[in-house]
């Protein structure tokens, strides 16, 4: 194994890493008090959130007792191994967020955490897919 290969980030610690990101924002939670709250260093929590360290699985049930998700929530979209599965909807996202964004990661982005709370604040299961499949004709429609 050569020493890039060895230092790759698998997608699936990035996957995991960027959904214990996206819930620590959505609950307006700095990485400090995640931190705090799972007994680990905030550089800790950095690291994760990056896919630079992997997380352990008894780590993980700690996140997740944090962040008030299951496990569960940490492999959501992962579906056949496929990290482009939602490729999509990111486009989606990247068009709401305005130019502003500089590109990178989506949720990395302010514009992206409000759009998150205003569709989890949406009413029913039925209005978000509806939104969800509005934004995948959207991201589409310039193919």
């Amino acid at each position: 194994m050569s020493d890039q290969e060895a230092t790759a980030i698998h997608f699936v610690d990035s996957h995991v890493g960027q959904k214990i990101r996206q819930r620590r924002m959505a609950l307006n939670m700095d990485q400090e008090t995640l931190a705090r709250r799972v007994g680990v260093s905030f550089q800790q929590i950095q690291k994760y959130e990056r896919g630079t360290n992997r997380v352990s699985a008894s780590r993980l049930f700690d996140v997740a007792r944090a962040l008030g998700v299951g496990i569960d929530f940490f492999f959501r979209d992962l579906e056949n191994g496929d990290p482009g599965k939602n490729a999509a909807l990111m486009r989606g996202l990247r068009g709401l967020i305005g130019d502003d964004a500089g590109g990178g990661d989506p949720m990395e982005h302010r514009q992206s955490i409000e759009l998150a709370r205003a569709f989890w604040d949406l009413p029913d299961e039925a209005m978000r897919r509806c939104f969800v499949d509005l934004l995948n004709a959207m991201s589409r429609a310039d193919d």
